[in-house]
């Protein structure tokens, strides 16, 4: 299975004392594979490691890359919000220094999104306010054709909408995150995507003509029947 490969991986790693491949290794375990079979707060230590590593070894890439998958990760683990914010924040800075423009977009976004859920913006399902302009990066993913940009910005906005209760809007953002969901295989983002889409489609059925009901329990059902792959395996 990938879960016992990746162990292999980073047992051989060890073995033969490679601190890049290590730490290579290491990321591409805990963002791709070890969530299916661990709790995802599991992977926060591990990508802390990958990313002092990478810093230690000078590959700056992965150490973006870890620092931003430790506020993603962290976010989706339902850590402490004004905890998660603080960490997002100075890794930030790390992010900013290390001039990946692309990761501080995506970084700046997840800020955003946890001050809008920290009550610290006028309008909690924007992701606009002191850190980040959802016009701004939408445009940019567009434009660079970034689909997992584009995902994640429409996912972050179904959340928003969905916890705020403007349950249109969430359907609106469900639909156009999963235009682009394929982006995201294998990573976290996928699961929580239909989670809260079958609970944006729930929210709205007893409003919704019979004739469209079928095709909401259809899509729940749809949805429900991966999740239970995935709880399954």
């Amino acid at each position: 299975s990938g879960f016992k490969f990746g162990n292999l991986a980073l047992r051989l790693s060890r073995k033969f004392n490679t601190k890049s491949f290590e730490a290579k290794a290491q990321f591409l375990f805990n963002l791709f594979i070890k969530h299916f079979a661990k709790h995802i707060r599991e992977t926060l230590k591990p990508f802390e490691i990958a990313f002092q590593k990478g810093l230690e070894t000078g590959d700056f890439e992965l150490a973006v890359l870890s620092a931003y998958c430790y506020s993603l990760y962290s976010y989706y683990a339902g850590i402490e919000l004004s905890k998660t914010e603080q960490e997002i924040s100075k890794h930030n800075v790390t992010i900013k220094n290390l001039k990946h423009d692309t990761l501080l977009y995506h970084n700046e976004r997840r800020w955003q999104v946890a001050l809008n859920l920290m009550g610290c913006s006028e309008n909690t399902i924007i992701i606009t306010g002191d850190v980040c302009d959802e016009n701004k990066i939408i445009e940019i993913y567009l434009k660079e054709n970034d689909r997992n940009g584009i995902c994640s910005v429409y996912l972050d906005k179904l959340i928003l909408c969905y916890l705020f209760h403007t349950y249109k809007q969430a359907i609106e953002n469900a639909a156009k995150a999963e235009k682009h969901i394929i982006a995201l295989s294998s990573q976290i983002p996928v699961p929580i995507f239909h989670f809260y889409d079958s609970l944006a489609q729930l929210a709205v059925f007893p409003g919704t003509p019979k004739t469209n009901q079928k095709r909401i329990l259809r899509k729940v059902a749809k949805n429900q029947k991966k999740m239970k792959k995935w709880a399954y395996h």
